[in-house]
C-alpha cells in the first residue's frame, strides 16, 4: 500500500490483518491523492487537513514534506478547533510534537510513524514494517511488482484492501505459491460531531471522537479476509 496521511479506518484493518506490512514508496507521487492530505470534520463539516510536500523529486520515497514552525501551530490549531474537548486530544498532540523534533521529514516515514502510533495508542499488535524501495524487482511493475516483493519476504500469502480485487489474478498468486485474499471492513459508525455520520474521513476523526474499545474498530472483529474469486467478493 502507498503510505497514506493518517488514513481511514480501512487502512488500519489491512495492517492489523498481515505479518508484513509493504509501504509501496517506489511509485510516483499522486497528486491530490491521499499521501499528503486527508479529511476530518471541523464544526460538522469536511475538510482538507494538509501537509506541504517538496516539488523536487517524483517518486513518494523521495518526497519530504517542507514544515516550519507557523505550519506546525497551523497544524495543531487546526486539530485543537475540530476536537477541543476529545479525552485523546492531548494524546494526539503529544504524537504530533513527537514528530516534530524528531529528525522525521521524509513523507513515507512520517505517514507510517502515524500509522504506528495511532496502532501502539490503540493497543494493536504491530506488523514487520517494509519499504518496497528496499527490494530489488527488476523494474517490474504493478502485479509483477507486488508478486516480486512477496517472493522477496517468503510470503505465502498476499493481502490487500477489498477495493485492489480488479488489479491481481489468483492465478499469477497460485503460480507463485501463494495465496490471494482481500480485507473486507466492517464499518461501524463510531462517536461523530455530526449530525449525519460522515463516512471515509481520517483515523484521526475516528481516534479523536470514540473513546470505546478500540477492539470493535480496528481488531480482527471489525473486518474479514476473503478468498480471491470467493463468491463473498462484491
Amino acid at each position: 500500500m502507498q503510505p497514506y496521511f493518517l488514513p481511514y479506518l480501512g487502512y488500519f484493518h489491512l495492517v492489523g490483518a498481515v505479518d508484513a506490512f509493504v509501504i509501496l514508496d517506489t511509485v510516483k507521487y499522486p497528486k491530490g491523492g491521499w499521501v499528503n492530505r486527508n479529511r476530518i470534520l471541523i464544526e460538522g463539516v469536511d475538510r482538507w487537513l494538509t501537509l506541504p510536500v517538496s516539488s523536487s523529486a517524483s517518486r513518494i520515497s523521495d518526497k519530504s514534506y517542507v514544515f516550519d514552525h507557523r505550519d506546525f501551530a497551523g497544524l495543531q490549531r487546526m486539530v485543537s478547533r475540530a476536537y477541543p474537548r476529545s479525552p485523546r486530544l492531548g494524546e494526539f498532540q503529544g504524537l504530533l510534537a513527537e514528530w516534530w523534533h524528531s529528525p522525521i521529514r521524509n513523507v513515507s516515514e512520517t505517514n507510517m510513524f502515524f500509522v504506528r502510533g495511532i496502532m501502539e495508542r490503540l493497543g494493536r499488535v504491530l506488523p514487520r514494517f517494509v519499504n518496497a524501495s528496499s527490494i530489488q524487482t527488476d523494474g517490474a511493475t504493478g502485479q509483477d511488482r507486488i508478486l516480486k516483493i512477496a517472493q522477496n519476504l517468503g510470503a505465502t500469502s498476499y493481502v490487500n484492501l477489498i477495493g485492489g480485487q480488479r488489479l491481481y489474478q489468483k492465478s499469477a498468486f497460485n503460480a507463485a505459491g501463494m495465496e490471494l485474499f482481500f480485507v473486507r471492513s466492517q464499518f461501524l459508525e463510531y462517536t461523530q460531531k455530526s449530525p449525519e455520520f460522515v463516512p471515509g474521513l481520517s483515523v484521526l476523526d475516528f481516534f479523536l471522537n470514540e473513546t470505546r474499545d478500540a477492539e470493535s474498530w480496528i481488531g480482527p472483529e471489525s473486518y474479514s479476509l476473503v478468498a480471491a474469486n470467493s463468491n463473498e467478493i462484491t
